[in-house]
């Protein structure tokens, strides 16, 4: 019985200490829950290509003693589209509950047969990454709160834009492959758009990817989310070196705030 007790506080003393002595920012959230389901069309051109769910699946899960919310994304091809380029992803994040920023992100991908498992853990404490990709690990130093892909998608809509002119910014922390980085989102204006979901009043923002040298592929991206508390994307539009790549809201529901925005 001994020898439990000291395993057992051997485990959990440093899981509690870590949990009362370390103060993390909190970030008032109204515009996402659990049970949060979207459904887009990806689209290359007239052409459907793909299809991309994204889902906040919980929200009890804990990582070193904190409540998170566990977010994930399936990507996949369509049967037709396969034949010329075959993708499937799954892309889970574990995001602190209070302060929107990730503990844990774990990526499973076949992109034309070339396989990636992919493992990031963020030590949020000391500001490091622990990452592993198909078993070959990195650490390295990264910026307070950096986020990673879902990340930036959940904590920028907690962000409020109602306040801002067309053409002022925010500054985020991103984690590329190997480092952490501050890009720019710049707030546009506004714009009514219509995807297959319906259509909706929304507020249009944009990534300054290239600004911070994270989207070398990528000459531009705009998205429109929707102006009430839900800040719900509708619309993505990516500007590529052969075209322009779309994800349209196809399908949702789960959402945390009535949504106003929507045009009868």
């Amino acid at each position: 019985m001994k020898n439990f007790i000291t395993v057992v506080l051997i485990v959990l003393v440093p899981v509690l200490v870590f949990s009362q002595d370390t103060i993390f920012r909190k970030v008032n959230n109204v515009s996402f829950k659990t049970g949060e389901h979207f459904e887009y069309e990806l689209n290359y051109g007239f052409i459907t290509g793909g299809y991309a769910i994204l889902e906040v699946k919980s929200d009890k899960e804990f990582i070193n003693g904190r409540r998170c919310y566990l977010a994930e994304v399936n990507i996949s091809t369509t049967p037709s589209f396969d034949y010329i380029y075959r993708f499937r992803q799954i892309y889970k994040c574990y995001l602190d509950y209070e302060g929107i920023f990730p503990w844990l992100i774990e990526q499973d991908k076949n992109e034309n047969g070339n396989i990636t498992k992919l493992k990031v853990q963020f030590d949020n404490v000391n500001n490091k990454v622990l990452r592993n990709e198909n078993g070959k690990e990195t650490e390295f130093d990264i910026i307070k709160y950096t986020l990673d892909d879902i990340g930036v998608y959940y904590y920028s809509r907690t962000i409020d834009f109602s306040s801002k002119n067309p053409g002022e910014t925010v500054e985020l922390p991103y984690l590329t492959k190997d480092k952490s980085k501050v890009f720019k989102m710049k707030y546009t204006g506004k714009e009514t758009v219509e995807v297959p979901a319906g259509e909706f009043r929304c507020i249009v923002i944009e990534p300054l990817l290239r600004e911070a040298a994270l989207a070398s592929k990528v000459d531009n991206i705009v998205i429109w989310i929707t102006d009430d508390d839900n800040k719900m994307p509708v619309l993505l539009k990516m500007d590529i070196i052969i075209g322009s790549v779309t994800a349209e809201l196809k399908n949702f529901w789960g959402l945390s705030a009535p949504l106003k925005s929507k045009v009868d």
